[in-house]
């Protein structure tokens, strides 16, 4: 009898370590990042002595296209790796007073090891009346 107790325990011991077999599904790595963040924005063009600071919210989403892009509530999107992402190229143009000017943006950003804040840093091109002026952006966002 007793070795039949020993044989169920050792057969139900086999059952429950069997099944608990490590999920092998990795887990998303733009939850982090999703959320509303609030913080501010600094770009600086030197040569058309432009140096703004803005705050504001941005709110960050999960890409229902790419399974490794964020999107950003200003229709910029991301690629994530790890605790970084890299953003596409961004441009765009607008026109006033006869005037076209396009700008175009690139950089990433990094969160914090708490998750709670995300810095970023790029550079920016503005072509505008046939010149081109080169100048760099940053940010700092704290998750609300």
């Amino acid at each position: 009898m007793k070795h039949f107790n020993l044989f169920v325990v050792a057969v139900f011991m086999l059952a429950v370590w069997g099944s608990c077999k490590k999920d092998d599904t990795p887990a998303d790595e733009r939850e982090k990042f999703v959320g509303v963040w609030k913080g501010s924005s600094t770009m600086t063009i030197p040569s058309l002595e432009m140096n703004e600071t803005v705050s504001g919210t941005q709110t960050i989403k999960k890409s229902t296209s790419n399974s490794r892009a964020i999107i950003f509530d200003d229709n910029m999107s991301a690629v994530v790796d790890g605790n970084s992402y890299i953003y596409d190229e961004y441009s765009e143009t607008v026109s006033q007073d006869g005037v076209t000017m396009t700008m175009e943006m690139n950089g990433g950003g990094v969160i914090s090891a708490s998750g709670n804040t995300i810095t970023e840093s790029g550079t920016v091109t503005v072509y505008m009346l046939g010149q081109q002026f080169s100048g760099t952006w940053k940010c700092t966002f704290t998750k609300l």
